[in-house]
């Protein structure tokens, strides 16, 4: 069995994980940090496999401390309001 910290991060690269990516590229750069301390890519896959709607269910994901909670939280449930959930059909407006 491989120990946890060798397993390689499942990265789905779908819409909203590569929504996030970008967002957190813009949110790096403008406070001058590498993109990974905003948010591990693996935080952001988890993000897209659990899609929270609210702040409580986005506090439940692993890498989504107090801190960045008050600093990201927001922003990011903005950007997965903009994505249907996993299973939620997609009518078409009109």
């Amino acid at each position: 069995m491989v120990p946890a910290r060798a397993r390689p991060v499942a990265r789905t690269g779908g819409p909203l994980f590569e929504a996030l990516k970008t967002w957190r590229a813009e949110a790096a750069k403008a406070a001058g940090l590498p993109a990974y301390v905003i948010f591990h890519d693996a935080t952001l896959a988890e993000i897209e496999r659990v899609h929270p709607d609210s702040r409580a269910a986005l506090r439940t994901i692993s890498g989504v401390g107090p801190l960045k909670m008050q600093r990201y939280g927001e922003q990011i449930l903005k950007i997965i309001s903009t994505f249907p959930a996993p299973g939620v059909p997609v009518t078409a407006a009109g």
